[in-house]
């Protein structure tokens, strides 16, 4: 692993980069914003590809992690101090799928950066630059709006290429604000390696594996239409070769010591040829490899399962969603209760764990709903249990449940109409507590002491973030949105 270091940006050795990328400093490990929501010290991989594809162009770049290294905005600013490109994340790459609501500790960055740099151009990537790019140009000195998947986009700025003569892109000219249309999505293959030795690997970890860790990922989109999912940032369906899902992890392994991983893909197991010969080949290199993923349980079978545990799968996260049945159809997310018991059983049977996602707040739940949610994934048995609010993602055009120009950085409604906050609060707290304060989940937690008081931690973090509002000397921008992982 290489040492810590205060900065990625090279000024020690007298080379000022030509383009850096930021991933803003958000609250950690737990945010309440209508909902309580985990934050993680993971490593946005989607700024590691676009700064690998930049320096593939002859570029001279820096990652700065604010998130990572708790930096603040006037920190992160001075970084990156007559940068000429700037590039600023709205969201880490593992929150794509569930962006946050509302982004003032983004604003701040990126007017802090715009108040130390006032030559630089500075390039927005996100889903909410995708989602309402007139809104964040407008609220900000951004220059540019990068729409979608970046990577193809950087790869195009990065050979000199001005906005107004690419796709995927808004921006301001004079007066206005100009549209650009969607750019096509890249060939996972034609990734560069990420630029994993511009980031301060030392500071990333998951609690449920330990240091030493990165995200990975094999696959982009998905072919499942679930109403709660944010697919704005997704293309369709799409694959790495092996060739290149493995080379990806060597890379990992041997040249960062990375030994814990999680896969960032959408449903795992939908590539089942893919995980096949990536767990072969871990298993051929003895590599000790400790890794989670998230899937369906509708797409796993026992063969599956033994390769992925073999090869040190130890962790599978599911969506469950609701314990009713008519709340699930109505999500175009059904998969039978005796598909959802079964699967979590051979997990376990397998000496994996398992964490179940459960939604509140889902259109048409009652608290009665909520209520046979909670006892029914007692009954399920997974390892832990993640309740989560829902965000109306699908919703952002709807006038009467969200006006994206009432409230300054504020991009998602809260939540469906017919649903309180205190409401929600209440029954995420019991959800909780139902599920982990009892002595076979206690037991569980124990099997693995070292985990345990981190793991604990987040629960009891999670009930009292519940109950209260966040202190104020976070600000008001340090929130999460719905979140997949735990």
């Amino acid at each position: 692993m290489r040492k810590s270091r205060e900065s990625a940006v090279p000024e020690a050795a007298g080379v000022r980069p030509d383009a850096a990328f930021i991933n803003p400093k958000f609250a950690y490990p737990i945010i309440k914003d209508k909902g309580v929501f985990y934050t993680k010290k993971w490593p946005n991989l989607s700024l590691a590809y676009c700064a690998a594809l930049m320096e593939r162009s002859g570029r001279r770049v820096a990652i700065v992690d604010a998130h990572a290294e708790r930096l603040e905005p006037a920190q992160v600013a001075e970084k990156v101090r007559g940068v000429p490109d700037i590039f600023i994340s709205t969201s880490p790459l593992d929150r794509w799928q569930c962006p946050v609501n509302r982004i003032d500790n983004v604003y701040e960055v990126i007017e802090a950066v715009r108040a130390a740099s006032a030559g630089s151009r500075i390039f927005l990537m996100g889903p909410h630059a995708t989602t309402l790019p007139e809104k964040i140009l407008t609220e900000t000195p951004a220059d540019v709006a990068i729409l979608g998947e970046p990577e193809l986009t950087v790869r195009e700025l990065g050979t000199g290429k001005r906005p107004e003569e690419i796709e995927g892109v808004a921006y301001r000219e004079g007066g206005s604000i100009i549209v650009k249309p969607p750019t096509a999505f890249i060939d996972l293959d034609d990734l560069p390696l990420p630029a994993l030795h511009l980031l301060p690997m030392d500071r990333y970890f998951f609690d449920f594996l330990g240091r030493r860790f990165t995200v990975l990922e094999g696959t982009r989109g998905c072919p499942f239409r679930c109403t709660f999912c944010y697919k704005d940032m997704y293309g369709p369906f799409r694959a790495k070769s092996s060739i290149r899902l493995i080379a990806e992890i060597e890379q990992a392994y041997e040249k960062f010591g990375v030994r814990n991983a999680y896969f960032a893909d959408l449903t795992f197991t939908i590539d089942t040829a893919l995980v096949r010969d990536m767990c072969d080949a871990i298993v051929a290199r003895g590599y000790k490899l400790r890794w989670a993923c998230q899937t369906r349980l509708d797409r796993i079978d026992g063969e599956i399962l033994e390769k992925m545990r073999d090869a040190g799968c130890r962790l599978i996260e599911v969506g469950v969603e609701s314990g009713t049945e008519a709340i699930v159809r109505g999500t175009n997310k059904y998969i039978p209760p005796k598909t959802i018991t079964d699967g979590l059983r051979q997990i376990r049977r397998l000496g994996m764990e398992s964490a179940a996602f459960m939604l509140l707040g889902l259109p048409g739940e009652t608290p009665e709903d909520m209520g046979r949610s909670i006892r029914a994934v007692r009954k399920m048995a997974p390892t832990y249990v993640a309740f989560n609010v829902v965000v109306p993602y699908t919703e952002v055009g709807n006038a009467e449940l969200f006006d994206p120009s009432a409230e300054r950085a504020v991009f998602f409604p809260a939540r469906w109409p017919g649903h309180s906050e205190k409401e929600l609060d209440a029954m995420l707290r019991r959800g909780m507590v139902s599920f982990y304060a009892r002595p076979r989940t206690l037991m569980t937690l124990l099997r693995n002491p070292r985990a345990f008081l981190r793991k604990i931690g987040l629960f009891f973090a999670a009930i009292r973030a519940g109950r209260r509002r966040p202190p104020s000397d976070r600000g008001p921008g340090e929130v999460d949105g719905k979140n997949r992982s735990l």
